[in-house]
């Protein structure tokens, strides 16, 4: 598909990918609280390690870390390259997270140190890969409903270790040996229609060894520096 025109000003077209990927977002439950009690310097080496381990889980099943911001992470599948697997791809890179932060969390409790518990988001569909930004600073980011509820869908996952995905990504895990337990249709802010979601069971961490990406044409033109990071397939 082609770049899509800008014709709200005069600037050059932007880069822009219509595409259909899993979106991932994390954030670590009662951090205000954490970093009001926490020394900022330690907090500060917290959230680093935290941030790479989160990201070598994204990376290791082959995701895109888009942003970090503050504790939150965003990441996805199927983007820059495609993944047909894109589902699940994104639940096994949740429960690795889920993983990583447990040991992390192991190792700071000797150290005296609060635990960061993960609530994570899951939700596929369609959104707009684009580099967007000003004269001074440009950056990769993704665009659409979709980021927004797995944003939403993130802040139903309450209790530290869960995963709650959409439906659309439930339903592409059907026979991958990972499971989805249906919670109650609920209103999440900012939408009017009830959404159905699901809470990955204890089998979506997926003993199945996925098989690396296949080498792929990239679909967006150029990621500008300090774009996102992603480990070549």
């Amino acid at each position: 598909m082609p770049a899509t025109v800008n014709t709200i000003d005069a600037r050059p077209a932007l880069v822009a990918r219509r595409l259909v990927v899993t979106v991932l977002m994390s954030d670590v439950r009662g951090y205000s609280g954490i970093a009001e009690r926490t020394d900022p310097m330690v907090l500060a080496g917290q959230l680093d390690a935290h941030r790479r381990e989160m990201a070598t889980a994204v990376l290791d099943a082959g995701g895109t870390v888009i942003q970090y911001a503050g504790d939150a992470v965003l990441a996805a599948f199927g983007v820059p390259g495609p993944a047909p697997d894109h589902r699940e791809r994104a639940c096994r890179a949740a429960a690795a997270m889920h993983r990583r932060q447990r040991r992390l969390d192991e190792t700071w409790a000797a150290q005296g140190l609060a635990p960061f518990g993960l609530g994570i988001g899951v939700c596929t569909g369609e959104v707009a890969a684009a580099v967007l930004g000003d004269d001074e600073r440009l950056g990769f980011t993704l665009v659409g409903d979709t980021v927004n509820l797995a944003a939403r869908l993130q802040s139903m996952a309450r209790e530290p270790g869960t995963t709650v995905v959409c439906a659309q990504t439930a339903a592409g895990l059907a026979g991958t040996g990972d499971g989805a337990v249906a919670l109650a249709p609920t209103t999440v802010r900012g939408r009017v229609a009830l959404v159905q979601a699901y809470r990955l069971a204890a089998a979506a961490a997926g003993a199945t060894a996925l098989q690396p990406l296949v080498t792929h044409r990239a679909v967006l033109r150029e990621v500008p520096a300090g774009g996102p990071a992603r480990r070549a397939a």
